[in-house]
């Protein structure tokens, strides 16, 4: 699952945990990830992980 995250172009590293009712993702981001993340990619990671999972 992690691999779908880590397939977008922004994502250097990424680990997912999936609990009952929820995913947690960490990520690595290639710039640095010294600025706020972007509604659009938040979106693009839930999507990623939500297609593997269906929650």
């Amino acid at each position: 699952m992690s691999n779908r995250v880590e397939a977008l172009k922004e994502v250097s590293n990424a680990k997912v945990i999936v609990t009952e009712n929820n995913a947690y993702v960490g990520a690595v981001l290639k710039d640095g990830g010294d600025k706020d993340i972007s509604n659009d990619l938040k979106e693009r990671v839930a999507d990623a992980v939500r297609e593997r999972i269906h929650l």
